[in-house]
């Protein structure tokens, strides 16, 4: 009897066995679970709603709908609904600055009433902007971002002590004094006051040119980052 015979025949089977197991593991046809998408896309968006009037928040397909009521003593009910009618948020007073949080499939969300527009003639106006709710940061978390807002400036000049810098070379600099701080730094809001606003050495502020040429003191915009990352817009 030839040898090779029963090798042969041996190979076949255990090429069907393992070809049956994996088909037993992935059944043909059966799609991939794909990631579920964003809640809300293209995050933060902003909304302009009329009083008494209810307008789609944009990045829900027209699910979510953010509704005011009369806008007065500089505050306005406040609610959002799906277009199902589910409740997502409760009816509640907000006045410009006020933040809330609500939860919308499974996700979590800020939504901050930034301004009103009102008129003597005519309807008034509350705008709104809904944000991401990001996990809580540290100071030192905090601290990092502004670095980086500072960092990945565009065609951005900083200017110190009269001499101009990059960008990048700006960040380094202000890692190098956060550093060399140590215990001293606590806080995001000590970073930029005691560090990131003057020089140590003149006690001249610093400054930022931006690409489109206005410049502002680098304090300022510091803490305007500040405010966006800890509403959870940076």
């Amino acid at each position: 009897m030839n040898r090779a015979l029963p090798i042969l025949l041996l190979a076949v089977l255990v090429g069907t066995v393992a070809s049956y197991v994996y088909l037993k593991q992935t059944p043909a046809g059966q799609p991939t679970e794909p990631s579920p998408p964003p809640a809300i896309l293209g995050l933060p968006v902003e909304l302009k709603v009329k009083q008494r009037t209810g307008e789609p928040i944009p990045g829900t397909a027209a699910d979510l709908i953010l509704s005011i009521d009369d806008i007065t003593r500089d505050q306005v009910l406040t609610s959002l609904v799906t277009k199902d009618g589910t409740t997502i948020l409760s009816s509640r007073l907000m006045q410009v600055g006020d933040v809330t949080e609500f939860r919308y499939r499974d996700q979590n969300f800020r939504l901050t009433l930034s301004a009103f527009d009102t008129a003597i003639i005519g309807e008034d106006y509350a705008t709104f902007q809904i944000a991401a709710k990001s996990a809580s940061l540290s100071e030192s978390q905090k601290i990092e971002k502004l670095i980086l807002s500072i960092e990945m400036l565009e065609g951005a000049t900083f200017i110190r002590n009269d001499d101009e810098h990059e960008a990048a070379k700006a960040a380094s600099h202000l890692r190098r004094k956060w550093d060399a701080a140590g215990d001293r730094v606590k806080t995001a809001e000590d970073f930029i006051d005691g560090l990131a606003t003057k020089s140590s050495v003149s006690g001249e502020p610093y400054r930022i040119r931006f690409d489109d040429g206005s410049v502002a003191l680098s304090g300022v915009f510091l803490h305007e980052q500040l405010r966006k990352i800890e509403r959870g817009e940076n």
